[in-house]
């Protein structure tokens, strides 16, 4: 099962956080406090990301902790 490091592998990738925010609803500095782990990802955004990396849901919801409602990333 492929797992996610979500600054590893959009620098593989060659995407910039722009473009990774641009594609997951998200700004640039949302993505970074992700990748840092300052910040956590809502539950609509962890989907994103998995379609995004082609990660199965499994594996990224084992990876982050699903944000409450108070620090929904969902909507930057």
């Amino acid at each position: 099962m492929k797992q996610l490091n979500i600054r590893k592998d959009r620098i593989k990738n060659n995407w910039t956080l722009e473009y990774v925010g641009k594609e997951v609803g998200l700004t640039k500095t949302a993505v970074q406090a992700i990748e840092t782990g300052q910040r956590r990802p809502s539950f609509n955004v962890l989907m994103k990301l998995c379609r995004l990396f082609n990660v199965p849901h499994k594996e990224i919801e084992r990876l982050f902790t699903v944000a409450d409602e108070n620090n929904n990333l969902s909507n930057e």
